[in-house]
């Protein structure tokens, strides 16, 4: 939601995820991890995503970094 991205992943809501453990991702939550994983933002570990498993300090810097990467900046074309 915070990367304004909330749009497509309620369209996505429906989305089959790959994971082992797709099953423990809350069915409100499925639109959200389908977006994030897509834009390679997460990726999970072993082909699951360990939706209950507390994410460390280095776990969000690295997301951060990698929304950071991805990320535009509005109005970059303007003189």
């Amino acid at each position: 939601r915070a990367m304004g991205l909330r749009d497509e992943a309620l369209q996505n809501m429906d989305a089959q995820l790959e994971f082992k453990d797709a099953d423990a991702i809350p069915d409100t939550s499925v639109g959200y991890v389908y977006v994030i994983t897509q834009l390679k933002y997460m990726n999970g570990s072993k082909n699951e995503f360990q939706p209950n498993k507390p994410i460390t300090r280095a776990e969000m810097a690295v997301i951060l970094d990698r929304v950071e990467d991805g990320s535009e900046t509005p109005n970059n074309n303007s003189s």
